[in-house]
């Protein structure tokens, strides 16, 4: 049963996203303009996480933000495009958290983080975000679990059936995607804030 919005509340949401995609595309491209013209000028040793976050960001507002926008100017969002949207949303968010718990080591591990050796371990864990949420996205595409949510106005994953094959889904997909990254992020924190971390931070 698909969900009507009040013509009111429409435009305002169509207004308020258009501004939200419109800041994100925009700043996040500034982000990446000013790192690559004006890399000479300021140091920032953790580029990696730093670069993936941006670019991840930047695909959520060229593509999941996008299409909520037009999904409320069309009515909806149909396949394939609703499963395109909801894969790439989870890849989105498993690199984003996934790049900050990256970048939260190497602030804990300081200038050492950057030599070859550790560089290939951070940038096999960079890729290795996107890759695991490109995976778990992948799934509920495949069982056909994608649906458009009016109310919401995404492609999200339904429980209509398969209730317990979708409960381990969700499940796994948050201890490794979210739950794990999130740990990291607060232990790396805590070690930093007590001191625990590379003099050269400082």
């Amino acid at each position: 049963m698909e969900y009507l919005w009040p013509e009111e509340e429409k435009w305002l949401l169509v207004a308020l996203l258009g501004l939200e995609m419109v800041m994100g595309i925009v700043g996040n491209c500034l982000v990446l303009l000013v790192k690559v013209m004006c890399k000479g000028q300021f140091c920032c040793r953790y580029w990696l996480p730093f670069i993936s976050l941006t670019l991840s960001d930047l695909g959520c507002s060229l593509l999941i933000i996008s299409g909520s926008l037009l999904a409320m100017l069309t009515g909806g969002q149909r396949s394939p495009w609703c499963e395109v949207v909801s894969l790439l949303k989870f890849a989105f968010i498993s690199s984003s958290i996934g790049s900050l718990a990256i970048l939260c080591v190497q602030r804990l591990i300081g200038r050492a983080s950057t030599r070859r050796a550790l560089f290939v371990v951070m940038v096999a864990a960079c890729s290795a975000s996107w890759v695991t949420g490109l995976v778990f996205g992948s799934i509920p595409v495949i069982y056909a679990w994608i649906k458009y949510d009016g109310a919401e106005m995404l492609c999200a994953v339904f429980w209509e059936s398969s209730y317990s094959d979708m409960l381990v889904y969700i499940l796994c997909a948050f201890s490794v995607c979210i739950f794990l990254p999130f740990l990291l992020i607060v232990f790396c924190s805590l070690l930093s804030a007590i001191g625990c971390g590379s003099n050269s931070n400082r």
